[in-house]
């Protein structure tokens, strides 16, 4: 009986020790992935030491780091979402401590120089002299901007062959970017939500939805009239939402706008001009 005891306790510690050894192979891999920004790779291999359950060390270790790669990946609202779960599990450690400056981080946005923004595929650089930082508005809305990508990135899963529209995320972009409108529709980024707004409802693809899209690229030239490129960008992002539903009549008259205003406010040879034109012909 004791030799039992014996081999079953030998059995026990020794897997234990193998996984204590193992978790600390398994969280320098990740990171290194951490290091080297494959951020998708790096929380594949910090939840699986969370899973080990070796112990709370390695485990607020894992976790905080998951939320480090959100954060390194512009994912703001769920690092900040994963750092607080850290701080409420494990309050005594230094990685809550860690996990609380970073919340912190997230909530203050410093950059203010030459930024670059992603709108639906395209990049825009807005260069700002550095004597001049931006106002509080304009963080404000940023930020807000921010989290509604989040949410609107994860408002779709799959489902097999098809995707499945996730109705919280889906509505909590929509908030995050309707804030942005109506509490800072003096900020320069402000259209910015809009666009997004638009695209979010385009992409959703449910009945009415095509309606709401070209409603919010509308509310571009009905907002921000005395920018002339963005009254642009409104109607042939609304346009081309047209066009892409066979809605002929509708799309045309749109461009004809377009290459009216574009003459008028830039010029014949403008890329807005050209581009209503090669539409129009295409589209009769």
């Amino acid at each position: 009986m004791k030799r039992v005891i014996i081999l079953f306790l030998t059995i026990f510690l020794g897997a234990g020790f193998l996984s204590y050894v193992h978790s600390g192979q398994s969280i320098k891999v990740a990171d290194e992935l951490l290091e080297n920004e494959c951020f998708e790779r790096a929380i594949e291999e910090y939840l699986k030491l969370v899973y080990l359950n070796v112990s709370d060390k390695y485990n607020a270790n894992a976790e905080y780091k998951v939320g480090l790669c959100l954060q390194r990946n512009k994912k703001y609202w769920r690092a900040v979402q994963q750092w607080e779960n850290v701080i409420k599990k494990y309050p005594a450690t230094e990685w809550a401590k860690k996990a609380k400056d970073g919340i912190k981080a997230v909530k203050i946005i410093t950059e203010d120089v030459n930024r670059i923004y992603d709108v639906a595929g395209r990049k825009y650089e807005v260069n700002r002299n550095p004597r001049y930082p931006l106002k509080l508005r304009d963080k404000l809305a940023e930020m807000y901007i921010r989290f509604g990508d989040d949410f609107a990135d994860r408002a779709w899963v799959s489902s097999g062959y098809k995707m499945e529209l996730e109705k919280y995320e889906f509505e909590t972009a929509q908030y995050w970017y309707e804030k942005v409108i109506s509490e800072y529709p003096d900020s320069f980024i402000a259209p910015y939500a809009i666009e997004r707004l638009g695209y979010l409802y385009y992409r959703s693809e449910l009945p009415g939805n095509y309606s709401k899209a070209v409603e919010q690229y509308m509310r571009m030239p009905e907002l921000f009239g005395d920018r002339v490129l963005w009254v642009l960008r409104g109607l042939r992002l609304a346009a081309d939402t047209h066009r892409d539903k066979l809605k002929r009549k509708a799309s045309i008259e749109i461009y004809e706008r377009i290459r009216d205003l574009a003459a008028e406010k830039i010029g014949d040879d403008s890329f807005y001009k050209n581009y209503a034109e090669t539409q129009i012909e295409s589209v009769k």
